[in-house]
């Protein structure tokens, strides 16, 4: 599927969080992961608390971190920010 042109088709572009969670974590990182503190680049994703915690400092980075998302589903940021992509 190409850019959507519905909310119908976005909300289908990525219907799940985990889905959702992989799309907005290859924007913020789309060369993999690297921490802010140290630069290291492997994290573990601690999917109980949503985050991902760099492997040598231990440095705990969220998805939505500088955003004013809060604790809302992934699906509902992605889908914020991809509206502009809807023609």
């Amino acid at each position: 599927m190409g850019h959507p042109k519905t909310l119908i088709e976005l909300m289908q572009l990525r219907p799940t969080e985990d889905e959702c969670r992989q799309a907005i974590f290859e924007h913020r990182w789309p060369h993999g992961f690297s921490c802010r503190r140290c630069g290291h680049e492997r994290a573990w994703y601690l999917q109980g608390r949503g985050l991902y915690e760099c492997a040598s400092c231990h440095f705990q980075s969220s998805l939505a971190a500088g955003k004013a998302e809060g604790k809302r589903p992934l699906t509902d940021t992605f889908r914020r920010t991809q509206r502009d992509m809807i023609t």
